[in-house]
């Protein structure tokens, strides 16, 4: 598998398990209207855990495409990355 295609993998895993977070404390709180609840509290709908992974996949994309672009111009891959 091409490097290009890991780190996508990776960003789509990364923003899995950062779903992971606020989808267990949705679970658990008892005022949340997916446990029968009336709202309130820590109470992600789907539409929440979809624009966060949309934001969170796409910040992972986006450094990855500057970072492509942009490694002969600025010092960016040292600064951020973990390579």
């Amino acid at each position: 598998m091409e490097k290009k295609n890991k780190r996508i993998i990776y960003f789509a895993i990364g923003t899995g398990l950062i779903l992971l977070i606020p989808l267990v404390l949705t679970l658990i709180n008892p005022n949340a209207t997916i446990n029968g609840g009336q709202g309130g509290g820590w109470d992600w709908s789907l539409g929440d855990f979809i624009m966060v992974g949309v934001f969170l996949f796409g910040s992972g994309i986006a450094y990855e495409l500057i970072s492509r672009r942009s490694s002969d111009i600025f010092p960016i891959k040292q600064a951020w990355a973990w390579q």
